[in-house]
């Protein structure tokens, strides 16, 4: 329950993601709950960063990127799967995947791994096609920087482009 969240985040520290300040969250495929904007707010005054899980995979996020361009220009983070990416979750994540890192609302890349056998961690395998798709700084980025910086509760280093020209717009279309 998110308003609970937020009433332990202001009882003690909300253990983050390696004890940082960025807390991973999932949201229902379906849609976010009524009042997640002004939960997230509360989350950033308590010095907590929300890192939104897996958003490709929400329907609510895919049919509408706004909403998710919404929460992320606020300062939440946007981190999408591997295998989603590489289209193992179907075409719709993947083309969701495509449209969020065009529109430059992605900052991570996870593996979202559950174990080596039933969901592999394909990280290397995504990493190679973000390279080859949006180009070294995206992959250094998504893969190095901002994952580094979160592990330490650093501000994250590097941004995606915020323009009509898009994310990855170093790579020639």
């Amino acid at each position: 329950d998110a308003v609970e969240l937020v009433e332990r985040g202001a009882a003690g520290p909300l253990i983050g993601l390696n004890r940082s300040r960025y807390l991973l969250l999932e949201f229902a495929s379906g849609g976010i709950p009524s009042g997640t904007e002004a939960i997230f707010h509360e989350l950033f005054l308590l010095g907590v960063t929300p890192v939104i899980a897996h958003p490709e995979r929400s329907r609510f996020f895919a049919a509408d990127p706004s909403r998710l361009e919404q929460l992320v220009l606020r300062g939440a983070v946007a981190q999408i799967t591997a295998g989603s990416l590489l289209g193992d979750f179907g075409e719709a994540p993947l083309a969701a995947c495509e449209d969020f890192l065009r529109r430059g609302l992605v900052q991570l890349v996870a593996s979202d791994a559950h174990s080596l056998d039933r969901r592999p961690p394909r990280l290397a395998a995504a990493r190679r096609y973000v390279r080859r798709s949006w180009g070294t700084e995206s992959e250094s980025g998504l893969f190095d920087a901002n994952p580094q910086a979160l592990i330490r509760s650093d501000s994250l280093p590097w941004a995606p482009f915020h323009s009509e020209r898009g994310f990855g717009a170093e790579v020639a279309r």
